[in-house]
């Protein structure tokens, strides 16, 4: 199994065009202690994601060269080393399977925050895949 990643290649220069960007599929990593496998289902591509494109001083910071587009997710816990984790939604990256560690309230490569009580419906139930 990989994990695919969308990477900002170049800035862009007016409308962003394919070349922009790179698709890579990498290794899929085992998470570790504290960690959870969330499985990205849905992405929300914004009009701000434009924005993020550019190295500039904004609201939020600029996505860097090389890097995972950042939006908006729906995602399933699909491996997990937390016990207190479960089926998740918040901000990510656009790797299908990032890893992430679950630390505290937060996970701590994004702003995900910890659900102590099960949804009505799990994500993979709720969104197709």
């Amino acid at each position: 199994m990989t994990n695919r990643r969308v990477l900002l290649r170049n800035r862009p220069v007016g409308e962003p065009k394919p070349s922009d960007f790179e698709v890579v599929d990498a290794p899929l990593p085992e998470p570790q202690d504290g960690d959870i496998l969330v499985r990205t289902i849905w992405l929300s591509l914004d009009p701000y994601m434009r924005g993020r494109m550019n190295d500039v001083k904004s609201y939020t910071a600029p996505v860097a060269l090389g890097q995972p587009m950042v939006g908006g997710t729906v995602g399933e816990v699909v491996k997990s080393r937390d016990a207190a984790f479960t089926p998740v939604a918040g901000r990510r990256t656009t790797s299908r399977r990032p890893p992430a560690r679950a630390s505290g309230r937060s996970v701590r490569s994004s702003s995900i925050r910890r659900r102590h009580r099960s949804p009505p419906r799990s994500v993979s139930s709720a969104c197709p895949a």
